[in-house]
């Protein structure tokens, strides 16, 4: 959002984290320490930062939120199944995501604090990789 900093994953610790850079690469810094870390998305604002992420002793991912300014991570989701691919509402107060809960994958919806997560609708097959229109 800032247009000078760039979120991306790698594994350049061993295992897949967030990490943050300017954006001619310089100034690489890891936000996620732990587990394996995945799709992440800026806050329309740029203060948070939303991600999947598979914890140790889980098989399935969960969605968490990064607070840049607290420097904090805390989980979303926390349901069977696996929550993956989350992406913020253009004005910020939503968060979109992919979720096997009910045993294939489909679309859910969630305030930007996890609460009122329910599903978008009942497709057949698998719905997955979502992202809100501007």
């Amino acid at each position: 959002p800032n247009e000078r900093e760039i979120i991306f994953v790698s594994n350049r610790s061993g295992s897949p984290q967030l990490h943050v850079s300017d954006i001619n690469g310089t100034n690489v810094r890891r936000i996620t320490t732990e587990g394996y870390s995945d799709s992440p998305d800026w806050s329309p604002r740029g203060d948070k930062i939303v991600f999947s992420m598979r914890i140790p002793g889980r098989d399935e991912f969960d969605i968490f939120i990064y607070d840049i300014t607290a420097g904090k991570y805390y989980p979303l989701t926390y349901s069977s199944g696996s929550n993956e691919n989350p992406c913020f509402s253009p004005d910020g107060r939503f968060i979109v995501f992919s979720s096997t809960r009910n045993k294939h994958r489909e679309l859910f919806m969630m305030f930007v604090d996890g609460t009122g997560q329910r599903r978008v609708c009942d497709i057949k097959g698998n719905s997955f990789m979502p992202h809100w229109s501007n």
